[in-house]
């Protein structure tokens, strides 16, 4: 099987800079054993396809593929923290009632991936946050997930393949792979927050631990997990299909996700372009920052 990777063509700094950095170091794991497409090239019939993916695509032969209904994944229905239903269009007023009469408000999710949420506040039925996307809903079998509206902060994203955690990175949407590994054990409150609000190696190792639970028994042996704090307990926020290119990198390490790429795709022949296997890497791959940025890994609090 060949390996091809789709390069991504868009204006957003952020997202440029990752499929950059990803491709880059995909390259310095295969060499030329692996074959650039352009970002409109068809999906090809004769090798894996990573990067980014395209509209409706069918064909794509996918390492790491896009299913992955957490929604009913007892491993992370036990970790969510927090009330969560999976529910049609009426058992979604239901329960959006039901949280509101415990003086909760819901957070309302389409299980199509980016396509729909609305945050419900007690007080505003789910009809009349829905308004005119309620009849998108209706008649359809259960795809909303309902769940309490709860306050997050220190979100973490956890890279895990083949229940490897491979990678991971604080979430903040400023964060790129240029920031690993001299963003340390930073904790950002909100993702929107572009200085950190605390550096605290025990919270980053208490969530790793958390992280590599799930991740032994997930049902599925890929996924992006987020994490955070909520009430002084870390919960699982969601999982994201771990399709190679296709999920946000934020200050993850990039060469550990490629050289994780080899263990989704054993039947890929590249003798011819074989590279010296590196070193292992030290567990937050961050030692070498920690000698030269002592400060910087302390635990403190920075808050503004």
């Amino acid at each position: 099987m060949k390996l091809y990777y789709r390069l991504f063509n868009t204006d957003d700094p952020e997202e440029r800079l990752e499929d950059a950095a990803l491709w880059k170091a995909i390259y310095d794991e295969f060499g030329d054993g692996i074959i650039p497409l352009g970002h409109d090239a068809e999906a090809p019939a004769d090798g894996y396809l990573l990067g980014r993916g395209r509209n409706h695509e069918r064909g794509a032969i996918l390492p790491i593929g896009d299913d992955l209904p957490y929604w009913t994944d007892p491993a992370f229905l036990s970790a969510c923290g927090r009330s969560f239903k999976l529910c049609d269009w009426d058992g979604a007023k239901a329960e959006v009632d039901r949280l509101h009469s415990e003086g909760k408000g819901a957070f309302v999710k389409s299980i199509r991936a980016k396509h729909y949420i609305v945050r419900v506040p007690v007080g505003t039925s789910l009809m009349e946050a829905a308004d005119a996307m309620a009849f998108s809903f209706m008649d359809l079998p259960p795809c909303l997930m309902v769940q309490e509206l709860v306050d997050l902060h220190y979100e973490r994203r956890f890279v895990v393949i083949n229940r490897e955690v491979v990678t991971c990175s604080p979430v903040a949407v400023h964060l790129t792979p240029l920031d690993m590994p001299a963003v340390g054990f930073a904790h950002y409150l909100t993702p929107k927050h572009k200085a950190p609000w605390k550096y605290s190696r025990s919270l980053a190792d208490q969530m790793l631990r958390i992280a590599r639970s799930i991740a032994e028994t997930m049902a599925t042996p890929h996924a992006i997990i987020d994490l955070a704090a909520c009430d002084g307990r870390i919960i699982a926020i969601e999982f994201n299909p771990a399709r190679i290119g296709q999920f946000g990198l934020f200050a993850c390490d990039v060469r550990a996700i490629a050289e994780a790429v080899r263990s989704v795709i054993p039947d890929y022949d590249d003798e011819a372009t074989a590279v010296e296997k590196r070193k292992p890497k030290s567990e937050w791959s961050i030692v070498a920052a920690q000698a030269r940025f002592h400060e910087m890994f302390k635990d403190k609090e920075v808050r503004p």
